[in-house]
């Protein structure tokens, strides 16, 4: 048996056995491209092996480009009907998401990847809650050496530091979550700063908090936290739509649509963004909020990475111990009153982030007593 081929055994246990905990009962999809066939099929095996249904749902470059490119924004807007049989089968998902070669997205309009966006949306939300379908998301997909060399990456430095973050001790990081998690959801003004000038205030409201610590439990289903990623580490909260005030400059670029956004800079009043700016590449970001419907503009989300052993650079900022990302458009998914097309995040690396009062991140670095 070949090291590759035990390594995916490995983590498909750990997804199906432990994330998910799947058992006879679930109907599990499992998305996934065909450059990650060979994780999809382990996880589908090990599906079986709990007794439980599962499915393969394969995409492809081609097949990605031409939906987007080749249908109508009308019907890309529309629900998919085969979405929709999905939520309505599945108990439970596996995500791995994204094209081999990311190249193709630098063809396709802001506003077709809105409607997209909206279609998708429609066809699972809120169905995915009321039925309480678990899912984990991997980033597995996005792992490519296409990826890497249009986003600059070095690709095994980037596998590595996957791997890296893959192994942290999930304990440790549950431990993490529930401290970060209990000051956050009794507190209710936060301040954000940081050395590049970020100066941000903003009320929490005593929103429900999102711990990801890789596992899906009962209690997580009750709070309606359905949703974990491996590698795991990151808490996750709403807050007040309307509360906003200040500057937010971020110091980790925003890779999207085959470029790489950098020098993101937000201006809020009263929660909405007045100014939105970049020093590379801003149009990408701008042309799908001016092509956006609803509630685009105003704050969304604080989350909080958990960590240890993830790095930065590699996509996932946003879980790295200590590093604080805000969100704007869109949260109405993790339990928010913003319903829009448009949604995005961008992260701190070193950022000091007080809750009440209480320091909780000082200059990047979680505290943790």
């Amino acid at each position: 048996m070949s090291v590759k081929k035990t390594a995916y055994e490995k983590l498909a246990k750990t997804v199906v056995k432990d994330a998910l905990k799947v058992n006879s009962n679930d109907v599990v999809t499992i998305t996934t491209w065909d450059h990650t066939i060979e994780v999809a099929n382990a996880l589908a095996v090990e599906c079986f092996k709990q007794g439980a249904d599962a499915m393969l749902s394969l995409w492809t470059d081609e097949y990605y480009y031409s939906l987007l490119s080749d249908l109508s924004e009308e019907s890309l807007r529309g629900p998919s009907k085969i979405c929709q049989a999905f939520t309505e089968a599945e108990t439970a998902t596996v995500t791995m998401f994204g094209p081999k070669n990311p190249s193709g997205l630098k063809k396709i309009s802001p506003s077709k990847v809105n409607a997209w966006v909206e279609g998708e949306r429609e066809a699972h939300y809120p169905r995915n809650i009321e039925r309480k379908i678990r899912n984990v998301g991997l980033p597995l997909a996005l792992l490519t050496p296409d990826r890497a060399e249009v986003y600059g990456f070095d690709f095994r430095e980037w596998a590595r530091a996957i791997e890296t973050a893959l192994v942290a001790d999930l304990r440790e990081i549950s431990r993490a979550g529930k401290f970060v998690a209990s000051l956050l959801e009794k507190a209710h003004v936060a301040h954000l700063t940081a050395p590049n000038g970020t100066d941000l205030e903003f009320e929490l409201g005593k929103r429900p908090v999102h711990i990801d610590d890789g596992i899906i439990d009962e209690k997580d289903i009750a709070n309606k936290s359905l949703d974990a990623n491996l590698p795991a580490g990151s808490v996750l909260t709403t807050v007040v739509e309307t509360s906003a005030n200040g500057k937010i400059a971020f110091d980790q670029p925003i890779h999207m649509m085959g470029k790489c956004v950098e020098g993101v800079e937000w201006l809020f009043k009263d929660g909405k963004a007045v100014l939105m700016k970049a020093k590379t590449n801003s149009e990408l970001v701008l042309g799908q909020f001016e092509e956006a419907s609803g509630d685009r503009d105003k704050i969304g989300f604080l989350q909080i990475g958990l960590n240890p052993k993830a790095a930065y650079g590699y996509l996932t900022d946003y879980n790295v111990e200590g590093a604080v990302q805000v969100g704007i458009g869109d949260n109405e998914y993790i339990g928010g009153k913003n319903v829009s097309t448009f949604g995005i995040a961008a992260t701190l690396s070193k950022a000091t982030l007080s809750v009440d009062g209480n320091v909780l991140v000082k200059n990047g670095r979680l505290r943790l007593s």
